[in-house]
């Protein structure tokens, strides 16, 4: 979702003339195989935004407090040139799975709500979250 966003040609057709990226398009740091079969971790996930041109600034849970993660949405949602993808327990929003990747859409500062572009989209549609869920983190 975020390369398409942003716009970077994948250098192949997807389908037809279309020049978007597809999961097919992704294979980098692991093979598709293991990613379809276990899925990535955190360090894969920056590994691939690298192999494909992006300039990844990752910052864990352990490595910010709640309003450093608040000032990160403001900021990928109003800075054009910023985008944030976060990982996630999806127990943390009562979703079966374990943890996930989707970027954020929007921030409502007020609400201290994010809109979340689920890339599971078989699964979940976009969606409101709190940042308290969105910030929790199981033990």
């Amino acid at each position: 979702m975020v390369l398409n966003s942003i716009g970077i040609d994948p250098g192949r057709q997807w389908r037809g003339v279309w020049r978007w990226y597809s999961d097919e398009m992704l294979e980098c740091c692991t093979s598709l195989e293991q990613v379809r079969t276990r899925g990535i971790d955190w360090d894969e996930f920056v590994c691939l935004a690298e192999c494909h041109g992006l300039l990844p600034t990752a910052v864990r849970h352990d490595e910010a407090s709640k309003d450093q993660f608040e000032e990160a949405l403001c900021r990928a949602t109003t800075e054009p040139d910023t985008h944030l993808v976060l990982s996630w327990s999806r127990k943390a929003l009562g979703q079966t799975g374990v943890g996930h990747f989707s970027p954020v859409a929007a921030y409502h500062r007020e609400r201290r709500m994010a809109l979340v572009l689920d890339v599971a989209r078989f699964k979940y549609p976009s969606y409101w979250a709190s940042v308290d869920d969105l910030w929790y983190r199981s033990s």
